[in-house]
């Protein structure tokens, strides 16, 4: 009866895929896991680029909805899309008249830096990952 049950428990099946399911799941997951959170960076600075693009060129056109605090004015563009809180006054800054790559006249040179707050399952070289954008509109002057 013993040799049988030890042939039983060789030859058996039952398990297997809960044995290949863990064996493949200890790189599926992190990997499905580590794409979500390179889609919400890709996320974060795409709208972060489009908060600067808009500041810029509210700024440069001397709208009175941000004459007063360009700064306020593209965290609440940037709040608009991403959790409150995420970006600062600090993170923004305006240069009135500035210079943007070298082209022609003066332009209004918006900048946000954020400091990615997720990473916590993507390798050791992205954890601190810091974005910058940057946006720059031309002034009517």
């Amino acid at each position: 009866m013993t040799r049988r049950r030890l042939r039983d428990l060789i030859r058996g099946r039952h398990g297997t895929a809960a044995l290949d399911f863990a064996m493949v799941s200890i790189v599926f997951l992190p990997m499905c896991f580590g794409i979500i959170e390179l889609g919400i960076m890709m996320w974060v600075q795409n709208t972060l680029q489009s908060a600067a693009a808009t500041t810029a060129r509210c700024v440069a056109t001397q709208n009175s909805a941000c004459t007063g605090d360009p700064q306020t004015y593209a965290v609440n563009q940037a709040t608009q899309y991403l959790p409150s809180g995420m970006v600062s006054k600090s993170d923004v800054t305006v240069h009135n008249p500035g210079t943007c790559n070298s082209a022609p006249g003066t332009m209004v040179v918006v900048t946000i830096t954020h400091t990615f707050w997720g990473t916590s399952i993507l390798p050791p070289p992205y954890q601190s990952l810091s974005t910058s954008v940057s946006s720059c509109f031309p002034t009517a002057s």
